[in-house]
């Protein structure tokens, strides 16, 4: 059987910092990738210049239009049967998509798929901060077919930014979809002054 097809989609916004690192954890998974589809939304800085140079990097520029407009961009260009979504900022661990796609096809029952995050601070924890692990629906841990994602349609330009998957996944809910969450920390949420998105 062939592997499966996979676009990993990042948006991408003046993150020069980062965005490095966040590529090179989709280039070294153990289930890969077959493109990395990135979306710039007019980005101001040195973010593009710091993209590794890789065959299976895809990127395409917008004026600056907001996560969901550039989200939809990036499905619009992707080809793979497989979306994983991957904030510009967080990381993926390198077994996040092997172990996703094995407990869909474990789960026939299930529609979507989730997994647990780490947090991983840019600065020391804010006082009292205890919980490490998150647990739940967040976009850099998503994973799922594009037959499935084509149901529920796009994300909405019309809702308030940082919470265009949080729609999504309320329609997809409406749908009565079925997500699976994987008990496991397979990617990690970057904790710093600039997070946006969900």
């Amino acid at each position: 059987m062939p592997p499966p097809a996979i676009s990993a989609l990042i948006p991408l916004y003046n993150n020069e910092r980062f965005i490095a690192e966040t590529v090179e954890s989709v280039r070294w998974q153990t289930l890969p990738v077959t493109e990395i589809v990135i979306v710039d939304d007019g980005s101001t800085d040195g973010s593009i210049a710091a993209l590794p140079d890789s065959p299976l990097i895809k990127v395409f520029a917008r004026h600056h239009s907001g996560l969901a407009p550039t989200l939809n961009h990036a499905l619009l260009q992707a080809k793979g049967d497989w979306l994983a979504f991957l904030d510009h900022d967080d990381r993926w661990l390198p077994t996040k998509l092997e172990k996703q796609y094995a407990a869909l096809q474990q789960n026939p029952g299930s529609d979507l798929c989730f997994c647990q995050a780490r947090k991983l601070y840019d600065v020391a924890p804010v006082a009292g901060v205890r919980n490490e692990i998150l647990n739940g629906v967040a976009k850099s841990g998503f994973f799922v077919s594009r037959a499935i994602f084509d149901q529920v349609g796009p994300f909405s330009d019309t809702t308030q930014s940082g919470h265009d998957f949080l729609d999504w996944y309320a329609r997809a809910q409406e749908l009565e979809l079925h997500p699976h969450i994987v008990p496991e920390v397979l990617y990690e949420r970057r904790i710093h002054t600039n997070n946006m998105g969900v």
